[in-house]
């Protein structure tokens, strides 16, 4: 089992919307894309400097191929695509369990 975990740091600007925002696009994700086995999308429970990064995503597949098939995914892709536009920075951490 592979989990893929990814936080984002948004944009200052409609911050807390977008985060709903995003969440929702990424939990929608699941049942669409055959290979993500789970996905949880958590979010900072406060909006201030002292916090690195705003969202976090942590899903599950069963391998680095179901990734590269969910990462390539038209439906994911245009969750990336909104992602992108309010977001300023992204670390990423793939490991086994």
């Amino acid at each position: 089992m592979l989990k893929h975990i990814v936080m984002w740091k948004l944009n200052n600007e409609n911050a807390m919307q977008n985060s709903q925002k995003i969440k929702k696009l990424l939990e929608n994700l699941y049942g669409k894309i055959p290979e993500l086995k789970s996905i949880k999308v958590f979010q900072s429970i406060t909006n201030s400097n002292y916090t690195s990064h705003d969202l976090i995503l942590e899903c599950e597949f069963n391998n680095f191929n179901e990734l590269e098939i969910y990462q390539n995914h038209p439906l994911h892709q245009e969750v990336v695509a909104f992602i992108k536009e309010n977001t300023n920075s992204r670390v990423c951490i793939e490991y086994e369990i």
